[in-house]
Protein backbone atom coordinates (compact mmCIF):
# COMPACT_ATOMS: atom_id res chain seq x y z
CA UNK A 1 0.00 0.00 0.00
CA UNK A 2 1.70 3.13 -1.25
CA UNK A 3 2.13 6.09 1.31
CA UNK A 4 4.24 8.71 2.26
CA UNK A 5 6.85 7.94 4.90
CA UNK A 6 9.14 10.25 7.02
CA UNK A 7 12.34 8.23 7.65
CA UNK A 8 14.50 9.76 10.81
CA UNK A 9 17.85 8.39 11.02
CA UNK A 10 21.18 10.52 11.59
CA UNK A 11 23.59 7.58 10.44
CA UNK A 12 23.54 8.38 6.39
CA UNK A 13 24.60 5.54 4.92
CA UNK A 14 21.60 3.89 6.71
CA UNK A 15 19.31 6.57 5.91
CA UNK A 16 19.80 7.03 2.39
CA UNK A 17 19.65 2.75 2.14
CA UNK A 18 16.12 3.10 3.70
CA UNK A 19 14.99 5.72 1.60
CA UNK A 20 16.16 3.73 -1.50
CA UNK A 21 14.17 1.27 -0.40
CA UNK A 22 11.33 2.32 0.37
CA UNK A 23 11.00 4.20 -3.16
CA UNK A 24 11.74 1.24 -4.74
CA UNK A 25 8.73 -0.22 -3.17
CA UNK A 26 6.86 2.71 -4.49
CA UNK A 27 6.84 5.03 -1.61
CA UNK A 28 6.64 8.70 -1.73
CA UNK A 29 9.83 9.27 1.05
CA UNK A 30 10.64 12.31 2.92
CA UNK A 31 14.45 11.61 5.25
CA UNK A 32 15.70 13.48 8.14
CA UNK A 33 19.28 13.51 9.84
CA UNK A 34 18.13 14.49 13.18
CA UNK A 35 14.88 15.04 15.81
CA UNK A 36 14.71 18.80 15.21
CA UNK A 37 14.92 18.69 11.28
CA UNK A 38 11.90 15.80 11.73
CA UNK A 39 9.79 18.15 13.75
CA UNK A 40 9.94 20.75 11.08
CA UNK A 41 9.12 18.66 8.41
CA UNK A 42 6.09 17.44 10.62
CA UNK A 43 4.89 20.46 11.35
CA UNK A 44 5.37 21.41 7.49
CA UNK A 45 4.30 18.16 5.94
CA UNK A 46 1.86 15.54 5.46
CA UNK A 47 2.77 11.90 6.68
CA UNK A 48 1.09 8.24 6.88
CA UNK A 49 4.16 6.95 8.43
CA UNK A 50 6.85 7.67 10.30
CA UNK A 51 10.16 5.32 10.93
CA UNK A 52 12.74 6.86 13.42
CA UNK A 53 15.96 5.93 14.90
CA UNK A 54 15.66 5.94 18.95
CA UNK A 55 19.21 7.00 18.85
CA UNK A 56 19.52 10.49 17.09
CA UNK A 57 22.63 12.17 18.24
CA UNK A 58 20.69 15.13 18.63
CA UNK A 59 18.53 16.96 21.65
CA UNK A 60 15.50 14.95 20.87
CA UNK A 61 15.26 11.26 20.93
CA UNK A 62 12.85 8.88 18.63
CA UNK A 63 10.01 8.88 21.05
CA UNK A 64 9.99 13.03 20.95
CA UNK A 65 9.56 12.49 17.40
CA UNK A 66 6.90 9.70 17.56
CA UNK A 67 5.17 11.93 20.49
CA UNK A 68 5.12 15.20 17.58
CA UNK A 69 4.30 12.71 14.92
CA UNK A 70 1.23 11.25 17.04
CA UNK A 71 -0.16 15.30 17.98
CA UNK A 72 -0.04 16.15 14.41
CA UNK A 73 -0.79 12.78 12.58
CA UNK A 74 -3.32 10.71 15.39
CA UNK A 75 -3.76 7.18 14.98
CA UNK A 76 -0.70 7.24 11.78
CA UNK A 77 1.63 4.57 11.81
CA UNK A 78 4.61 4.57 13.71
CA UNK A 79 7.80 2.68 13.85
CA UNK A 80 10.60 2.68 16.11
CA UNK A 81 13.99 0.95 14.99
CA UNK A 82 16.49 0.84 17.99
CA UNK A 83 19.48 -1.64 18.45
CA UNK A 84 19.23 -0.69 22.20
CA UNK A 85 19.15 -3.70 24.81
CA UNK A 86 16.85 -1.86 26.86
CA UNK A 87 12.99 -2.86 26.77
CA UNK A 88 11.37 0.05 24.86
CA UNK A 89 8.16 -2.17 23.82
CA UNK A 90 6.10 -0.47 26.72
CA UNK A 91 6.63 2.75 25.92
CA UNK A 92 6.14 2.03 22.10
CA UNK A 93 3.22 0.90 22.87
CA UNK A 94 1.82 4.15 24.98
CA UNK A 95 3.02 6.13 21.82
CA UNK A 96 1.02 3.43 19.27
CA UNK A 97 4.23 2.81 18.05
CA UNK A 98 5.88 -0.55 16.55
CA UNK A 99 8.91 -1.71 17.82
CA UNK A 100 11.97 -3.17 15.30
CA UNK A 101 15.34 -3.60 16.46
CA UNK A 102 18.54 -2.79 14.20
CA UNK A 103 20.12 -4.49 12.33
CA UNK A 104 16.80 -3.37 10.00
CA UNK A 105 15.54 -6.42 8.17
CA UNK A 106 14.22 -4.77 5.32
CA UNK A 107 11.23 -7.47 4.59
CA UNK A 108 10.48 -7.53 8.25
CA UNK A 109 9.90 -3.79 8.32
CA UNK A 110 7.87 -3.75 4.77
CA UNK A 111 5.87 -6.02 6.26
CA UNK A 112 5.03 -4.05 9.49
CA UNK A 113 5.01 -0.59 7.62
CA UNK A 114 1.91 -2.14 5.27
CA UNK A 115 0.41 -3.80 7.97
CA UNK A 116 0.50 -0.17 10.11
CA UNK A 117 -0.80 1.59 6.19
CA UNK A 118 -3.31 -0.99 5.92
CA UNK A 119 -5.15 0.10 9.42
CA UNK A 120 -5.10 4.08 8.12
CA UNK A 121 -8.22 5.75 7.76
CA UNK A 122 -10.31 5.35 4.53
CA UNK A 123 -10.01 8.93 3.28
CA UNK A 124 -6.50 8.21 3.34
CA UNK A 125 -6.84 5.87 0.63
CA UNK A 126 -8.88 8.05 -1.88
CA UNK A 127 -5.65 10.05 -1.82
CA UNK A 128 -4.12 6.96 -3.38
CA UNK A 129 -6.82 5.36 -5.43
CA UNK A 130 -5.33 6.87 -8.86
CA UNK A 131 -1.96 5.65 -8.07
CA UNK A 132 -2.81 2.35 -6.57
CA UNK A 133 -3.29 0.68 -9.64
CA UNK A 134 0.04 1.26 -11.20
CA UNK A 135 2.13 0.55 -8.04
CA UNK A 136 0.30 -2.55 -7.58
CA UNK A 137 1.35 -3.91 -11.06
CA UNK A 138 4.93 -3.35 -9.76
CA UNK A 139 4.33 -4.33 -6.67
CA UNK A 140 3.41 -7.72 -7.52
CA UNK A 141 6.47 -8.01 -9.42
CA UNK A 142 8.62 -6.94 -6.53
CA UNK A 143 7.73 -9.36 -4.00
CA UNK A 144 8.03 -12.05 -6.58
CA UNK A 145 11.38 -11.09 -6.93
CA UNK A 146 12.11 -10.33 -3.42
CA UNK A 147 10.67 -13.78 -2.36
CA UNK A 148 13.08 -15.32 -5.25
CA UNK A 149 16.06 -13.37 -3.93
CA UNK A 150 15.50 -14.95 -0.43
CA UNK A 151 15.07 -18.46 -1.91
CA UNK A 152 18.82 -17.99 -3.92
CA UNK A 153 20.20 -16.56 -0.56
CA UNK A 154 19.28 -19.23 1.53
CA UNK A 155 20.70 -22.26 -1.31
CA UNK A 156 23.65 -19.97 -1.56
CA UNK A 157 24.11 -20.28 2.17
CA UNK A 158 23.45 -24.58 1.63
CA UNK A 159 25.41 -24.38 -1.34
CA UNK A 160 28.18 -22.43 0.48
CA UNK A 161 28.50 -25.14 3.33
CA UNK A 162 28.53 -28.23 0.83
CA UNK A 163 31.29 -26.82 -0.61
CA UNK A 164 33.50 -26.02 2.47
CA UNK A 165 32.27 -29.56 3.19
CA UNK A 166 33.78 -30.97 0.29
CA UNK A 167 36.92 -28.89 0.33
CA UNK A 168 37.64 -30.12 3.78
CA UNK A 169 36.61 -34.03 2.65
CA UNK A 170 39.77 -33.15 -0.34
CA UNK A 171 41.67 -31.84 2.22
CA UNK A 172 41.91 -35.34 3.80
CA UNK A 173 42.01 -37.02 1.18
CA UNK A 174 44.91 -35.56 0.08
CA UNK A 175 46.71 -35.50 3.26
CA UNK A 176 46.12 -39.38 3.14
CA UNK A 177 47.40 -39.26 -0.18
CA UNK A 178 50.51 -37.89 1.14
CA UNK A 179 51.17 -40.19 3.68
CA UNK A 180 50.78 -43.05 2.04
CA UNK A 181 53.33 -41.70 -0.51
CA UNK A 182 55.43 -41.16 2.25
CA UNK A 183 55.37 -44.46 3.55
CA UNK A 184 55.76 -46.04 -0.13
CA UNK A 185 58.91 -44.26 -0.60
CA UNK A 186 59.91 -45.62 2.74
CA UNK A 187 59.62 -48.99 2.03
Amino acid sequence: MPGVILIVEDDPFSRRNLARFLKAEGYVVAAAENGTAAVKLISSSTFDAVITDLHLGSGLDGFHVLSCFEKRFPGKGKILASGTLTDVNDRCASLGALFVNKPLQLDELLIKLESLLARQPAEDEARWASRWVVIDTHHEWRVSVRHHSIALRLRSVTLQRRIQENWLHYAIAQKKIRQLLRNDKKL
